[in-house]
């Protein structure tokens, strides 16, 4: 049984969900939810992943 989202642990910085559907192409493709900003971003590779994660971080 998951925990209530309230007792999930908090990111210093930021805290994201990440979401792999698929690994293809020997790069994986999902969802990320940037969970202080109420966004979700799809990502085709984990190139882009790192670089939307770094753009949360940044911010």
């Amino acid at each position: 049984m998951p925990a209530p989202e309230d007792s999930l642990p908090q990111g210093a910085i930021a805290t994201f969900h990440l979401q792999v559907l698929y690994r293809r192409n020997s790069s994986w493709q999902g969802k990320l939810v940037w969970m202080e900003q109420d966004q979700l971003q799809s990502f085709r590779s984990v190139l882009e992943l790192m670089m939307l994660i770094e753009s949360g971080t940044q911010e």
